[in-house]
């Protein structure tokens, strides 16, 4: 009955702790060091045996001399952020668990999954610009547009510390469109009658194309580039509706 117990090497740093409060309250440092000296010979880890006594019964600078011999030797690993890793999990189309599987085997250079989500949300605007109704979700476009431009002006920030210029007239091109799909009609009915049917879908979208510096008698500067302005990588939806494509719908959008 309750939560299955796990192993102390299975255990997170903080039920470690739990669970030698009443040794380290208990016996001193030296008796400590001196146990887990004899526990690994005991054991046939003689060499790590070695290391322990070598650390902890010789002189107070041993152990900086250890630390630093072993920096080194073996560089710490750089664990990836989370936009990184959110990056590698589109580029791999990784799910979740298929995530998690990865990281078990290298925990300190890949990240949490929540760090993942984090920067996921960081995609999207702001809650406040976006409109959701039972049959379209649509993006304020001016707020859609400023947070992409922050966008790059992040991702390519060492970019902009290298220009030349101190100040500097950015203009962001893109390009838009909006097309129809059908879909299967899901048996949930709406609120209305006069809604009608959720079998086609009419979105809205952009997809920016290049960012440039165009100062007054001067040629523009690409500061930024897409390599596939057709790809759906970098297509911005816009708003999309349960609604089917007509002429005088796509003439009024």
């Amino acid at each position: 009955m309750g939560r299955p117990t796990k192993s102390f090497h299975e255990s997170s740093d903080r039920t470690k702790r739990q669970k030698t409060e009443n040794l380290r309250a208990t016996y001193s440092s030296d008796e400590l060091s001196f146990a887990a000296e004899m526990s690994l010979r005991s054991s046939g880890k003689v060499k790590a045996s070695k290391i322990v006594n070598d650390v902890t019964a010789t002189s107070p600078m041993r152990p900086s001399n250890y630390q630093e011999a072993y920096k080194r030797c073996c560089p710490p690993t750089k664990q990836f952020t989370g936009t990184e890793a959110f990056v590698m999990c589109i580029d791999d189309q990784l799910t979740r668990l298929q995530y998690n599987i990865i990281r078990q085997h290298d925990k300190r250079r890949f990240p949490p999954y929540k760090r993942i989500q984090k920067a996921k949300q960081c995609c999207f605007p702001q809650k406040e610009y976006i409109t959701l109704s039972e049959t379209a979700a649509e993006v304020n476009l001016q707020a859609l547009l400023d947070h992409t431009a922050s966008c790059l002006l992040e991702t390519q920030k060492n970019v902009f510390h290298n220009a030349v210029r101190n100040s500097l007239k950015l203009i962001l091109i893109c390009k838009w469109g909006f097309d129809d799909s059908t879909q299967s009609e899901y048996k949930q009915t709406f609120s209305s009658e006069s809604v009608g049917t959720d079998s086609n879908v009419f979105l809205s979208s952009f997809v920016p194309i290049h960012l440039i510096d165009n100062p007054d008698g001067q040629g523009p500067t690409v500061f930024w580039q897409n390599a596939r302005t057709s790809s759906t990588r970098y297509c911005r939806p816009i708003r999309f509706r349960f609604q089917r494509e007509t002429a005088n719908l796509s003439k009024l959008e």
